[in-house]
């Protein structure tokens, strides 16, 4: 009797899961592993620093995806160059107007009062963030991706969540709210 189609996919399934654990009890694979602890510590560090300090570690760590993954696979270029250019250009505009209060004021007239959070524009800068948030929350989310890898991508997206919210302070600085 011939072997059902569900049947070469559960045996092909069970295949690949054993050569994953096979492959993650190897020495490269534990080096591996404890390298992405050491990185994910490094991430959490950043957490402390200024907000351009947090925006430019991110723009570093997705230029050097980008390099390295887009030679392997290079449908995933796009996203990233969406997420460096967003990051570069409506994240750090809006970072340097906002530390000019009177240029913050002014441009701050031009947003939708119906696109506000506690009395601050949500901005470019605000949909930038939040966006590559979503986008590190999908990576997580990924099946099969390790725990340590996990973490590393966890520390990137508090690091993210830190500069909104010293985005966040300083645009009520520039408004005057606080």
């Amino acid at each position: 009797m011939p072997i059902s189609l569900k049947d070469r996919l559960l045996t092909g399934l069970n295949k690949d899961w054993l050569n994953r654990q096979k492959a993650f009890g190897t020495k490269a694979a534990v080096d591996y592993l404890s390298g992405l602890a050491k990185t994910a510590a490094e991430l959490r560090n950043i957490q402390s620093a200024d907000i351009r300090t947090i925006v430019d570690m991110e723009i570093l760590t997705l230029e050097h995806e980008k390099e390295l993954y887009g030679g392997e696979d290079p449908t995933v270029i796009p996203s990233l160059q969406a997420a460096i250019d967003s990051l570069t250009k409506d994240v750090k505009r809006a970072i340097n107007t906002a530390e000019v209060p009177e240029d913050y004021r002014k441009a701050a007239l031009t947003h939708s009062s119906k696109r506000q959070y506690h009395g601050i524009p949500i901005d470019g800068c605000h949909e930038a963030i939040n966006s590559h948030i979503t986008r590190l929350d999908n990576r997580i989310r990924t099946v099969g991706v390790s725990v340590p890898e996990k973490n590393s991508l966890v520390a990137r997206k508090e690091n993210m969540k830190q500069a909104k919210q010293i985005y966040i302070t300083m645009q009520q600085q520039a408004l005057r709210i606080i």
